[in-house]
C-alpha cells in the first residue's frame, strides 16, 4: 500500500473514531451526571488525569517505537525490514520490563498516599491501577503497528473496543456499580486492543518477532534512553499543558468547579483532535521521509498539513464560538457553563496552539526533539505557575489565561524560531499560505460570536442546526483556500474542480499541481 493510501486510511479511521467518540461522550456525560453526581463524576475525571501521569514511566521509550519503526521501513529493504524490527524489540522489551516494574511500584505509592477526599476512588482505582500495569509492555505492541502504518487494522480494533466498553460500562451503571462501571469500562478497551495489537504482529508481521531476547546491547539502550529521555520531557510538558489546569482547579476551587470548566471546553476539547489528527497520522510518513533523506519533500509536505490543519481549526473555532452557550446550558444546565468568556479563552488557546502544533511536528521530523522537549517543559511550567497565581483572584478562567500565557511567551516564538533555523526560511514564507485563510476567518468567527450572544436553543438539535448552518457558511467562505499551494497539491482532483468550478476557476498564481510525495 503506498503512502498516500496509509495516509488517507489513517486519517478516514481517525476521523471515524473521533466522531463516534463525540457522540459517545456527549450521550454518556448526562446520563453518567444524572446517576453518579457532579462530586464522583469530578472524581472520575481527577483518577483519570492520574492514569495519564503514570503514563510517563516509561520514559518515553514506547512514544518513540512508531517513529524508530517508520525509520526502519523508511531506509531498509522489505526483506530485512522484519528482521531489523525484531531487534529493535530485542534492545527495547527489557527496559520496558524494568519500567513495567518501576510503574507497579508506582502505583503502590499513589494509592498509599490518595487523599482522604478521593477515598470513594479507591476502589475502582485501584482495578485501574493494577490492569494499567499489567497491559503496560502490551504498549510496545500498538507502537509497532502504528510505526507500520497498520492503520486500517488499528481503528478497527479501537472501534470496537471502544464499543465493547462502552456497553460494558452502561449496564453496569444500570446495576448500580457506580464509579466502578467506569474502570470496567476503561479495563475492558484497553485490554481488548492490547491482545488484539498482540495477535496482529503475530499472525501479520511474524518475523518482527525476535527468536530469543538477547542481551542488552549498551549503546543500543543509551541511544533509546536519551532519545525516550527527551520524549519524556515532552510528556511531561503535555502533562502540564493538558491535565494540571485540572488538577489545579480541584486543589484550588474543587471538584464542582472542575466539572464546570471540563463541561465548558468538552465540546473543544473533542473537536480539537480531528485538526491535530492530521500532523500525528502524517508522523510516521514524514519518518521515513527523512529517513531516505527528502528534506525538501518533508518541508512541502508539512508546510501543506500545517495549511490543512488549520483549516480545520478554523472551523472548529467558528462552530464551538457560534454553539458552545446553547450546546453546554442544552446538554447538562446552566449552571454548568463557565461563560462567553471562558468559552472565548479556550478557542484563543486552541488557535495559537495548533499554529505553534505545525512547526513542532516539523522540526520533530528533523530529530529536533531535544529542543521540543525543554520549549513544552518551559510552555507547561509558565502555563502552570499562571494558572496557579489567578485561579484564586479570577477562577476558573485563570486555567485558560495560563495555557494562553504558556503559548505566547514560549512555545510560539521558540519554536518557530527553530523551523526558520531549519528549513532556511522567513516567517513571509509560511504566512503568505496561510494570508487567504486568516482574511476569511476572521469575519466569520466574528459573526459566529454575536451569534453564541444571540441565539439560545433550548436543546441539542437546536444547537447542532445551528453549527451546521456555521459549518456550511465557513466553508462557502474557504472554498478558494483548497486551491492555495502547497495545500491543493495533495488534494483529490476531483475536489479541486469542484472548488474550482464554485470560485470561477482557479486563483491566478497559484502553481500547477503535483504530485504528491
Amino acid at each position: 500500500m503506498s503512502r498516500t493510501r496509509k495516509f488517507a486510511y489513517g486519517v478516514g479511521f481517525g476521523y471515524i473514531n473521533q466522531i463516534v467518540l463525540m457522540a459517545s461522550g456527549l450521550l454518556l456525560t448526562p446520563f453518567l451526571l444524572q446517576r453518579l453526581g457532579t462530586g464522583k463524576y469530578g472524581l472520575w475525571v481527577v483518577a483519570a488525569q492520574l492514569l495519564l501521569y503514570l503514563g510517563l514511566i516509561d520514559l518515553g521509550i514506547v512514544a518513540i517505537i512508531p517513529r524508530s519503526v517508520a525509520s526502519i521501513a523508511g531506509r531498509t529493504d522489505p526483506a530485512g525490514r522484519d528482521a531489523a524490527i525484531a531487534q529493535l524489540i530485542t534492545a527495547t522489551l527489557r527496559i520496558v520490563a524494568a519500567q513495567t516494574l518501576f510503574a507497579a511500584c508506582t502505583a503502590v505509592v499513589v494509592l498509599r498516599f490518595l487523599p482522604a477526599q478521593w477515598e470513594p476512588i479507591r476502589t475502582p482505582l485501584t482495578a485501574l491501577l493494577v490492569f494499567y500495569v499489567l497491559l503496560f509492555p502490551f504498549r510496545l505492541a500498538q507502537g509497532i503497528l502504528a510505526g507500520l502504518q497498520d492503520t486500517r487494522f488499528m481503528g478497527t480494533v479501537q472501534l470496537v473496543a471502544w464499543g465493547a466498553g462502552t456497553l460494558a460500562t452502561v449496564l453496569l451503571v444500570f446495576k448500580g456499580y457506580g464509579i466502578a462501571s467506569l474502570a470496567a469500562g476503561w479495563i475492558l478497551t484497553q485490554s481488548c486492543i492490547a491482545l488484539c495489537s498482540i495477535l496482529r504482529l503475530k499472525l501479520r508481521f511474524p518475523g518482527t518477532f525476535p527468536r530469543r531476547l538477547s542481551a542488552i546491547d549498551p549503546g543500543a539502550a543509551r541511544k533509546l534512553l536519551g532519545q525516550g529521555g527527551w520524549v519524556s520531557v515532552s510528556q511531561v510538558a503535555q502533562m502540564l499543558l493538558g491535565g494540571t489546569d485540572i488538577l489545579l482547579i480541584g486543589k484550588i476551587l474543587g471538584p464542582e468547579a472542575v466539572v464546570t470548566y471540563a463541561l465548558t471546553g468538552k465540546l473543544i476539547a473533542v473537536l480539537a483532535n480531528q485538526p491535530q489528527m492530521l500532523m500525528q497520522v502524517a508522523v510516521p510518513g514524514l519518518s521515513e521521509m527523512r529517513a531516505a533523506g527528502s528534506s525538501v519533500a518533508i518541508v512541502r509536505v508539512a508546510s501543506a498539513l500545517i495549511q490543512g490543519m488549520l483549516l480545520i481549526t478554523g472551523l472548529v473555532i467558528c462552530v464551538v464560538m457560534a454553539t458552545n452557550r446553547a450546546f453546554v446550558e442544552a446538554w447538562v444546565g446552566k449552571q454548568h457553563f463557565g461563560g462567553f468568556a471562558l468559552t472565548m479563552l479556550l478557542l484563543v488557546n486552541l488557535l495559537l496552539r495548533h499554529i505553534t502544533v505545525g512547526a513542532i511536528y516539523t522540526i520533530f521530523a528533523f530529530g529536533r526533539e531535544r529542543r521540543i522537549a525543554i520549549v513544552s517543559l518551559l510552555d507547561g511550567l509558565v502555563a502552570m505557575a499562571v494558572a496557579a497565581l489567578l485561579l484564586p483572584v479570577i477562577g476558573i478562567a485563570g486555567a485558560a489565561v495560563g495555557l494562553i500565557a504558556g503559548v505566547t511567551l514560549v512555545s510560539l516564538p521558540a519554536n518557530y524560531s527553530a523551523l526558520l533555523s531549519i528549513t532556511g526560511s522567513t516567517i513571509r514564507d509560511f504566512i503568505r499560505p496561510l494570508s487567504p485563510w486568516a482574511l476569511r476567518f476572521v469575519p466569520v468567527v466574528l459573526l459566529c460570536a454575536v451569534i453564541q450572544q444571540l441565539l439560545g436553543p433550548q436543546n441539542l438539535v437546536g444547537a447542532a442546526l445551528i453549527g451546521l448552518v456555521v459549518a456550511v457558511l465557513y466553508l462557502v467562505a474557504m472554498r478558494v483556500v483548497l486551491l492555495q499551494p502547497p495545500l491543493s497539491q495533495y488534494i483529490p482532483e476531483r475536489i479541486l474542480r469542484v472548488s474550482a468550478l464554485s470560485v470561477g476557476g482557479r486563483r491566478q498564481g497559484a502553481t500547477p499541481r503535483q504530485p504528491p510525495v
